[in-house]
């Protein structure tokens, strides 16, 4: 059952050529309650696949690898997106009105 859903900053932490050790020991805590948007995945593999061959993209690519063994990866399907849109045209009003 997913408690939390990662946002690609923190899930990037571990793409970083020394991660911070208190965001894997979470990570790694609560890794069967953690989730990754596929939106997420495909930023951080774009960003992987742009760089030069280099130890940074090795360890982009090393984070990924553990992110998808570890982390279930949510389908952004068309509800969704529609959603998603919804909530962002709607930022700083109250969430009755976004509904």
């Amino acid at each position: 059952m997913m408690r939390f859903l990662l946002d690609t900053n923190v899930v990037s932490e571990l793409a970083r050529p020394v991660p911070n050790p208190l965001v894997r020991a979470n990570i790694d805590r609560f890794a069967g309650d953690l989730a990754l948007a596929s939106v997420s995945l495909h930023e951080m593999l774009y960003g992987a696949l742009r760089l030069p061959e280099s130890r940074k993209r090795r360890a982009v690519f090393a984070g990924l690898d553990y992110t998808r063994a570890t982390m279930q990866i949510l389908p952004y399907d068309e509800g969704a997106a529609i959603w998603h849109a919804r909530e962002r045209s709607q930022q700083g009003q109250s969430w009755f009105n976004a509904c």
